[in-house]
């Protein structure tokens, strides 16, 4: 069976889906992403969400980061797992030095989304995990 993650638009059309962000042993904590392809790193979270999840920055981000309205921001990278097509799976995380604000998205990027195939539909979409060349689904 081919893994699927599912997801839905918001009231201004913005694609949404909510990612399990692994705490420890079964603990889940569920964050509502925006899709960006526009992002080129894996996943963007701001301070608050960060600690929810005890996820400790460990180093400055190497590149200059700008929010959507322009604005430059600080952010620091650090690794986490979340529940992603049916398994676990280790990820980069940019965190926002600042909680997020009232129109601010977390958001999932590139580094996550390649090697998938989104399917938008009037209502919802679905992100499918393309099969490996000459692979079968599990």
């Amino acid at each position: 069976m081919v893994s699927v993650e599912r997801g839905w638009y918001n009231e201004l059309g913005e694609p949404l889906v909510t990612l399990q962000l692994h705490i420890a042993d079964d603990d889940y904590l569920p964050i509502e992403v925006l899709v960006d392809t526009g992002f080129n790193r894996g996943l963007l979270l701001f301070a608050g969400e960060a600690r929810a999840a005890r996820l400790p920055p460990t180093r400055s981000a190497s590149a200059k980061l700008y929010l959507a309205d322009g604005s430059p921001c600080s952010a620091r990278s650090t690794f986490g797992y979340i529940r992603w097509m049916g398994e676990l799976k280790e990820i980069e995380v940019l965190v926002v030095e600042h909680d997020r604000g009232e129109r601010d998205k977390c958001l999932i990027g590139m580094e996550l989304l390649k090697h998938t195939d989104i399917l938008f539909g009037p209502d919802d979409f679905h992100i499918h995990a393309l099969l490996p060349e000459g692979g079968q689904a599990g």
